[in-house]
């Protein structure tokens, strides 16, 4: 089994990114034989969708296809989402 578990927060060193650390150390200390993958929106710098592929030609031709490829293979997710005054995060 596997789950992906995605820090939804566009700033450096934010409370998701701690809180999603602190989610895969809990799976992984209670079953040791899930598999997870942290995705990290502020690490990964995934960029605002655009019409134009040449913006950002390598995120979209190489580094969105490794992620695709972790997400297609889990078997469920965690979404931890920051609240900005009362909505959600701008970037996600």
């Amino acid at each position: 089994m596997k789950i992906s578990i995605i820090s939804t927060s566009h700033r450096k060193n934010s409370e998701s990114k701690r809180i999603s650390k602190i989610i895969k150390d809990y799976i992984l200390e209670n079953n040791n034989s899930i598999e997870c993958f942290l995705l990290d929106v502020f690490e990964t710098n995934i960029p605002l969708w655009t019409s134009e592929k040449k913006e950002n030609s390598k995120f979209w031709n190489k580094e969105i296809k490794l992620i695709s490829s972790e997400l297609a293979s889990s078997d469920g997710f965690v979404f931890v989402v920051p609240e900005y005054g009362g909505m959600a995060t701008p970037n996600s």
